[in-house]
C-alpha cells in the first residue's frame, strides 16, 4: 500500500550534523544525535547492489544470490568506535526480533585497522547470525555511499533501499540516555511488513566518519533496475491505471511511449510538481519535497538519451499496492458533498460549494483525515472548511472568513494527512463542513460526490493544529501589470510552532513568499515560490515544527502577471480583484501551527 502523507517535523532528535563528526569550530554543537534529511538525495528507492564478499566465516555472501527474504538489513560495525560498539547489542536483539518475521541481517566492517580474532569474538560476544563480511578495502561501503560506521541500511524484498541512517537515538556524539525515544530501524522494518513507507525514510547516524576511496562499479541504466524505481517513488501514485493524471508510467511499454514528454517537464522543472526555491545550504527543510535528486534526474535523462534500455525483468521492484478506499485505513466518520456533480466535457467551471451538517453531540479530535473524489481526474482541489457561528442566533454563517483557514485540503497527489501522536485538529460539536470543489473538465463528461473521511484520536491530543489565512482582501491589480505585488502581515501575539504553508492565487499568480521579521530586527524568508502554478495547490510542511516568537511579523507576498504575456490571463485588460472565481483573484497566504503551551480547543487567532 502507499503511505499517506505526513507531518514529519516531530521525528527530529538532536541537531543537524552530516555524517558522525562535527568540524572543529565555536560553534559546533557538542552533543550530535540522528537528524532527518532528505530521502531522495540519500538515495531511498534505489536498487541496491554489490553488497558481497567473504565473511568470517569462511563462506562467500552475495545479496544478489541471496535467498528469497522479506527484507534485508545492511548494518555497518566497526571495533574501534565506542558508538558502533555501544549500538551492537541493539542490533543483535534487532536480529532475534525480526529473523523469524523473514529479515536477513547482514553485517558489514570496513575498518582496515581491525584484526580477524578480534572481529570473530565480538561477533561470539554479540552473538550476530547473519553473514558477517570483512570489507577492509571499503569497497562495500563504497558502493552503499556509506558515511558513518553507524549506519543501517534496509532494503526491501526486491533490494530496493527503504530506509538508511540511524539504528535509534540512545547513542549520538557526546551523549548515551538510559533508552531511545525514536526507534528509526525497527519503526522502519515493522512498516516496510506492513506494506507502507517508513515515516521517517533518512537519518544522519552520529558515529565515527568512514572515508573510503574504492572507485564505484559504473553501471547501464535500464528500467528494470532504477528507472522503474525512480518513476514509483515520484510518479507512479498518480500517473497509474486508475489514478489522477492523464496518462501511466506503471509499466515498461508506457514509461517508453511518454519519454518525450518525461524529458520534457523534467528538464522545465514542472514534474514532480514542486514549486519551492531550492534551499541555500541544499538541505531542503520540507518534509513533502518532491524534487528529483540530481541522480535520479540524470538516471532518467540517461535512460532516455540511451534509447529507454529495458534491461533484466528480475531486477524489477516490488509492485506498489494501492488501497482500494482509504489510505488512512478504517475512519470512523464519513460525510459525502449532498449531490452528484455533473461534470461538463469541456469548458470551466465554477466553484461549488455544498453544507454538510456533522450532527456530532460533543467535540471530536482528528488524527487523520482523508478527500477522495469519485473522479480525481476532474477536481483540481476541494478545501473543506468549518462554518463560522452568527453570535446572535448561533447559526453557521453563510460566509467564509478565508483568515480562519480551512479544515482539510486535496490536490492530486495529497489528499490525506496524519498527524503525529499528541497532535490532531479540532472538529466542534454540531459543527457545519463547507466544501468548495473545483471541478475541471477533461474532455469526458462525468459525475462526482466527493467524500470526506475522518479518524478520531484514540487518545486525548496534546497539542492542536491550526490554520491561519493571511489574506489582503483590498488589492487592485492594473490592467496589464506584468508583475503587481501586494502583501498581508500579521503580529504574532505569542509564541507558535509553524508546521507548513498553503499559498493560494488563481490564473494571474506568479510568484509567492512567506518572511518573518523576528523582534531583534532579523528577518527570514521563510518560503519563497518563485514559479506559482495554480494547477497545483501544494502543501509545504517543515521536517521539523519552526519556533517562531511572540512579536514576530509574518509577511505574505504575492506576485501577479495581469498582462497579455500571461497565456492563461482571462482579460488582460481588467483591473482584478479578490474573488472566489478563477477569472479573480485571491491573496491567501495559509500557515498551519500549534501554539505550545495553550490548551487543545482553547480560543486562539493570530489576528485579523
Amino acid at each position: 500500500m502507499v503511505e499517506p502523507s505526513k507531518i514529519l517535523w516531530l521525528v527530529c532528535a538532536g541537531v543537524s550534523a552530516v555524517g558522525a563528526v562535527v568540524a572543529s569550530s565555536q560553534q559546533a554543537p557538542i552533543r550530535v544525535g540522528p537528524k532527518v534529511v532528505d530521502a531522495a538525495e540519500s538515495g531511498i528507492g534505489r536498487l541496491v547492489r554489490g553488497v558481497s564478499g567473504d565473511t568470517i566465516s569462511g563462506s562467500t555472501f552475495s545479496l544478489e544470490t541471496a535467498p528469497e527474504a522479506k527484507g534485508y538489513v545492511v548494518a555497518m560495525t566497526d571495533l574501534t568506535c565506542p558508538v558502533t560498539q555501544k549500538f551492537a547489542p541493539t542490533l543483535a536483539a534487532l536480529e532475534d526480533r525480526f529473523s523469524d518475521q523473514g529479515i536477513v541481517f547482514i553485517f558489514v566492517n570496513s575498518s582496515s585497522a581491525d584484526e580477524r580474532d578480534d572481529i570473530e569474538a565480538a561477533v561470539r560476544i554479540h552473538g550476530f547470525d547473519g553473514p558477517y563480511i570483512w570489507d577492509p578495502k571499503g569497497r562495500i561501503a563504497a558502493e552503499l555511499g556509506v558515511r558513518t560506521t553507524t549506519e543501517v541500511f534496509l532494503l526491501d524484498a526486491a533490494k530496493t533501499l527503504v530506509y538508511r541512517g540511524a539504528v535509534d537515538d540512545q547513542y549520538g556524539l557526546g551523549y548515551q540516555n538510559d533508552a531511545p525515544r525514536n526507534t528509526y530501524l525497527a519503526d522502519a522494518i515493522d512498516a516496510m511488513l506492513a506494506g507502507e513507507r517508513p515515516a521517517v525514510e533518512a537519518t544522519t547516524a552520529p558515529g565515527c566518519l568512514l572515508m573510503v576511496d574504492a572507485p564505484k562499479i559504473e553501471r547501464r541504466v535500464t528500467y528494470y533496475d532504477q528507472v522503474a524505481r525512480i518513476l514509483q517513488r515520484n510518479c507512479v501514485t498518480c500517473h497509474r491505471d486508475g489514478g489522477v493524471a492523464p496518462f501511466a508510467l506503471d509499466t515498461y511499454a508506457k514509461a517508453d511511449n511518454s519519454k518525450g514528454m518525461i524529458k520534457f517537464v523534467v528538464n522545465n522543472g514542472t514534474m514532480p510538481p514542486w514549486f519551492a526555491a531550492p534551499a541555500e545550504d541544499g538541505h531542503s527543510p520540507w518534509a513533502n519535497d518532491r524534487t528529483l535528486s540530481a541522480r535520479d534526474k540524470a538516471d532518467l535523462m540517461t535512460w532516455i538519451d540511451g534509447g529507454t534500455p529495458e534491461g533484466d525483468r528480475d531486477d524489477a521492484p516490488k509492485p506498489l499496492v494501492f488501497h482500494n478506499k482509504w489510505e488512512i485505513g478504517e475512519p470512523d466518520a464519513v460525510f459525502s458533498i449532498p449531490e452528484v456533480v455533473d461534470v461538463k466535457a469541456t469548458g470551466q467551471m465554477p466553484y461549488k460549494y455544498f453544507r454538510v451538517e456533522t450532527g456530532f453531540e460533543e467535540d471530536k479530535w482528528i488524527d487523520a483525515l482523508e478527500i477522495k473524489p469519485t473522479h480525481g481526474e476532474v477536481v483540481h482541489h476541494v478545501l473543506v472548511f468549518v462554518m463560522a457561528t452568527d453570535p446572535k442566533t448561533g447559526r453557521p454563517t453563510l460566509s467564509l472568513d478565508a483568515r480562519l483557514g480551512f479544515f482539510a485540503g486535496y490536490v492530486p497527489g495529497t489528499n490525506s494527512i496524519e498527524f503525529p501522536d499528541g497532535f490532531a485538529k479540532l472538529l466542534p460539536a454540531g459543527a457545519t463542513l463547507m466544501f468548495q470543489v473545483h471541478y475541471t473538465p477533461n474532455g469526458v463528461a462525468t459525475k462526482d460526490q466527493t467524500e470526506l473521511a475522518l479518524r478520531f484520536a484514540e487518545e486525548p491530543t496534546e497539542h492542536e493544529i491550526r490554520v491561519h489565512g493571511l489574506a489582503n482582501f483590498r488589492f487592485e491589480i492594473p490592467p496589464g501589470a506584468p508583475k503587481h505585488s501586494d502583501s498581508n502581515s500579521v503580529t504574532l501575539p505569542r509564541d507558535i510552532m509553524v508546521t507548513g504553508f498553503l499559498p493560494h492565487m488563481h490564473l494571474r499568480g506568479k510568484a509567492f513568499r512567506y518572511e518573518v521579521e523576528y523582534p531583534d530586527g532579523r528577518t527570514e524568508v521563510l518560503l519563497d515560490v518563485p514559479r506559482y502554478d495554480f494547477n497545483w495547490q501544494l502543501v509545504y510542511r517543515y521536517r521539523e515544527a519552526k519556533l517562531l516568537p511572540k512579536g514576530s511579523v509574518i509577511t505574505a507576498t504575492g506576485w501577479f502577471d495581469n498582462s497579455a504575456n500571461n497565456p492563461a490571463n482571462p482579460d488582460p485588460t481588467a483591473t482584478v480583484r479578490w474573488g472566489d472565481q478563477t477569472d479573480e483573484e485571491m491573496l491567501l497566504g495559509y500557515v498551519e501551527f500549534y501554539v505550545p503551551g495553550l490548551k487543545p480547543g482553547q480560543k486562539f487567532e493570530i489576528g485579523r
